[in-house]
């Protein structure tokens, strides 16, 4: 950041087992059209502050917003140990508090879809005008490509995922998807973990109860 600030930019690094996260909001520009831009831009302000509050607790960083799509990582600046685990985690607490909202509201209407994967990346900043930390590489791509496989409410993950939490899965499902510029590839679509997760994800679980 000191770099940034000295008008020198920093080398792009290479970082590997990476957990990438994508999520998605199902439906959302049939949403958009129905609540209006002032209504949707208010629900989405909330949404993203509880979205940063939860994955903080769980040591995910977020690297950007791209309309209703929310981009986060764990294993660059947070360790890597437990970092599928802690994504897992952080997603099915940010479901139990889109249910919250949702009662809030009245509404049945913010569902989330999201995707995870286990790769390298990098990670760098470009350009010159209103920079940003971001990331590249296969691991992102695959990441973008699986988030709409799911049903709402279920997480997607690769078998490099699966793998490391195969163990603290409680209810799943593994099918093949054809993926844009991917191909057939072997996914594995979790609908709730166990409660019986190592003590540290139960602490960070503590921690997030996070309510509007």
């Amino acid at each position: 950041m000191g770099q940034i600030k000295n008008g020198v930019l920093p080398e792009p690094k290479f970082h590997e087992d990476v957990t990438v996260l994508f999520t998605d909001f199902e439906n959302f520009s049939t949403l958009t059209r129905k609540l209006g831009a002032s209504e949707m831009l208010h629900h989405l302000k909330v949404l993203f502050y509880a979205f940063d509050e939860i994955f903080a607790s769980y040591r995910l960083e977020r690297i950007k917003t791209i309309g209703d799509g929310y981009l986060a990582i764990a294993g660059i600046h947070s360790p890597k140990e437990l970092s599928c685990l802690r994504v897992a985690a952080a997603v099915f607490k940010l479901n139990e508090f889109l249910s919250f909202y949702n009662q809030m509201i009245g509404a049945e209407i913010w569902n989330l879809k999201a995707g995870a994967h286990k790769g390298a990346v990098i990670s760098g900043v470009i350009g010159y005008q209103k920079i940003a930390f971001d990331i590249w590489g296969e691991a992102v791509n695959l990441t973008s490509r699986i988030v709409n496989t799911p049903s709402p409410g279920q997480l997607c993950v690769t078998e490099d995922v699966f793998d490391m939490i195969q163990s603290y899965v409680d209810s799943f499902e593994k099918r093949e998807e054809m993926l844009d510029g991917v191909g057939m590839r072997e996914l594995y679509f979790i609908s709730s973990l166990k409660s019986s997760l190592p003590e540290e994800i139960i602490d960070y679980n503590k921690k997030s109860t996070f309510k509007p």
